[in-house]
């Protein structure tokens, strides 16, 4: 006995042909501009959808670490005037250079150097101390002195002024090695006179102390006869 299948569709079949269908509509009846008008909406959805899914950010404070919500920094006079005081003092620094390099300074000696006269030994043995030689360069005043040799311990320095005697200051001489002969020794010193801006004259003399156990024994002087060594300066 034969069966008679039903040619007709199936409500699964309807289906697929009516969405086809529908597809198939849509695509014939849709403008450009509803075209356009739909994948804009559909981009704004996606533009929403993944905003939403950023993370959002959160402002803590710093307090809720354990830190302090303020930070508070004094500033006082002092701290000013220690600036200006080191800005003052590099400025003076620098208008004294400018006055040295812009200015030049004369010194003209008013003496002979004691060391090319003839009767030199016959004073040093004299005077025991003597100024030897002496000349100024480049600002710096550098000489020579010439001592006998009393004690092994001794102590040679200049004495000098700037202003007539109103005040004063010792400088130290240094031994020059292997200048002994047994007889006197020698030592040597250098002025900066970079230093003695303001200067009315210069003026020096020597003195050589005979130590003992760092006590002085006895004191000679070297004063250019009483009138002390002097420069003339203009």
């Amino acid at each position: 006995m034969d069966i008679l299948r039903s040619t007709s569709p199936n409500n699964h079949e309807l289906r697929k042909i009516n969405h086809f269908n529908l597809i198939e509509n849509e695509y014939t009846t849709f403008s450009s501009s509803q075209i356009k008008e739909f994948v804009y909406s559909r981009s704004i959805e996606y533009s929403s959808k993944k905003n939403h899914l950023k993370k959002k950010k959160s402002v803590r404070f710093a307090d809720a670490f354990g830190l302090q919500l303020e930070y508070v920094k004094l500033f006082t006079n002092t701290l000013f005037e220690n600036q200006f005081s080191f800005l003052e003092a590099n400025l003076n620094l620098n208008v004294n250079n400018s006055i040295i390099k812009n200015k030049e300074i004369n010194f003209q000696p008013l003496f002979e150097n004691p060391g090319l006269q003839t009767n030199f030994m016959g004073q040093l043995n004299e005077r025991k101390v003597i100024l030897e030689t002496v000349e100024i360069n480049n600002y710096e005043l550098n000489g020579y002195v010439r001592v006998i040799n009393l004690s092994f311990h001794k102590r040679v320095f200049v004495r000098y002024t700037t202003n007539n005697w109103k005040s004063y200051t010792d400088l130290d001489c240094s031994y020059v090695p292997n200048s002994s002969n047994g007889l006197t020794d020698s030592f040597k010193f250098t002025l900066n006179l970079q230093i003695e801006i303001h200067m009315d004259n210069l003026e020096f003399s020597i003195c050589y102390e005979v130590r003992s156990n760092d006590k002085i024994e006895e004191s000679y002087w070297d004063n250019n006869l009483k009138i002390n060594y002097k420069y003339c300066v203009n």
